[in-house]
């Protein structure tokens, strides 16, 4: 675990253009910036696919437990 630590550590930005919340990501150890991303990712796509859902209205999946269209 330490090797993978040392492998994947904090992120530097010497560039001064990058948002502020940019580079509070990128100083982030490598690990946890992906695993920002991809969760803030996956969690547009899937709000995204229920909202395209709704417009055709065609019931949304409980996700998480059953949701409002399966009550």
């Amino acid at each position: 675990m330490k090797e993978l630590c040392t492998f994947l550590g904090p992120l530097r930005v010497n560039s001064k253009r990058k948002s502020q919340k940019t580079r509070k990501i990128l100083e982030l150890p490598k690990w946890k910036a992906l695993r920002l991303v991809v969760l803030n990712h996956l969690v547009h796509h899937r709000a995204q696919l229920g909202v395209f859902l709704r417009l055709l209205d065609v019931p949304i999946p409980g996700m998480f437990g059953p949701s409002v269209d399966e009550k």
